[in-house]
């Protein structure tokens, strides 16, 4: 604030994900929800629904985020590789199931698995023969 960088200030969870929402672009997050009821109606309320939707943060549990919490270096790294930010040019990111959203992410991240179409992963799509032949590979070559 004040036009200041103050680099030796602690850097909070709601700011960090504040700087990766803006790095992504900041995407509209309209029509998302996000159980995390600390986070509303503040000014990183946007960055912290489109971090939960798209994988980035899980919150501390259920239902709290806990923006003003010093960001510690363990959570810095989960966020960063928790980052969907290689999901993010997909509208339909938020479909990956939980269970598969960190390989999906390292997945499309490795090149392996692409989009069907450059706004659309489809992650629930029955897979053809040849998709299936083109993923394997891309595998193999990794």
């Amino acid at each position: 604030g004040n036009n200041l960088f103050q680099p030796d200030a602690q850097m909070t969870r709601a700011m960090f994900v504040q700087v990766l929402y803006a790095l992504e672009g900041s995407p509209s997050v309209s029509g998302l929800s996000c159980p995390l009821t600390d986070a509303g109606g503040s000014w990183y309320t946007d960055a912290v629904i489109w971090a939960y939707n798209a994988g980035v943060t899980a919150g501390v549990s259920a239902t709290e985020f806990a923006p003003n919490e010093p960001l510690t270096r363990e959570q810095m790294v989960t966020m960063l590789t928790g980052d969907a930010g290689a999901l993010s040019p997909y509208r339909d990111q938020a479909n990956v199931s939980a269970w598969a959203r960190e390989a999906m992410v390292w997945a499309v991240s490795a090149g392996i698995v692409c989009g069907t179409s450059p706004t659309t992963l489809s992650p629930q799509k029955i897979g053809t023969r040849a998709e299936v032949a083109t993923v394997v590979m891309g595998f193999c070559e990794q």
